[in-house]
């Protein structure tokens, strides 16, 4: 959706910038409140009224004049609530570029993020809660990585559980001692 956000600001801007004075930085999207009002929805028009103490709406009707036959990645393009100026994406042209972009991912970051989330306590009953921290944890962590940013997940362990099972594992595997080699000490 940024794409094509991108992609009608930058048609917007081309279009209009001889006619108003605006900055892309003036041109920004949002989703509309109800689908009925379309898929992309700016202000647009309110910022340039304002600029030029000219009526949103009649800065809209304009904007669509100039717009129109640029881009075929809308069925329609209305004005609501006397000025925004809101665009309705061809759904199947849509779909298209998703599936042709679905290897198209972010750009690597340079950031590296440390997601640290608990573990779920095995000395205590288990609950839901539990369950939901690790679940947040998790997700936050694969959200950062798909995101391409290095990303580190440390688990915190609340309870001697896992370090008891270090010992133990030490002990047996690493030290290769038996039960009565450890009660001898």
């Amino acid at each position: 959706m940024k794409t094509i956000q991108n992609e009608l600001r930058n048609i917007l801007f081309e279009q209009l910038k001889e006619t108003f004075d605006i900055s892309l930085e003036d041109i920004q999207f949002s989703i509309p409140p109800l689908r009925k009002f379309g898929d992309l929805s700016t202000t647009l028009p309110f910022v340039i009224a304002k600029k030029e103490g000219k009526k949103p709406f009649l800065i809209g009707k304009e904007i669509i004049e100039k717009i129109e036959g640029k881009t075929d990645r809308f069925t329609n393009v209305k004005i609501e609530g006397g000025g925004f100026l809101n665009f309705h994406l061809k759904k199947g042209d849509f779909l298209n570029y998703i599936i042709e972009n679905i290897e198209t991912g972010p750009d690597k970051k340079k950031e590296k993020i440390i997601v640290e989330h608990t573990s779920i306590n095995p000395n205590k009953s288990a609950h839901i809660g539990h369950l939901r921290n690790s679940c947040l944890g998790d997700t936050l962590a694969r959200s950062f990585k798909f995101l391409e940013y290095e990303v580190e997940i440390q688990n915190y362990l609340d309870d001697t559980g896992i370090q008891v099972a270090d010992v133990v594992w030490g002990l047996v595997d690493h030290e290769k001692k038996g039960l009565e080699d450890i009660k001898k000490n």
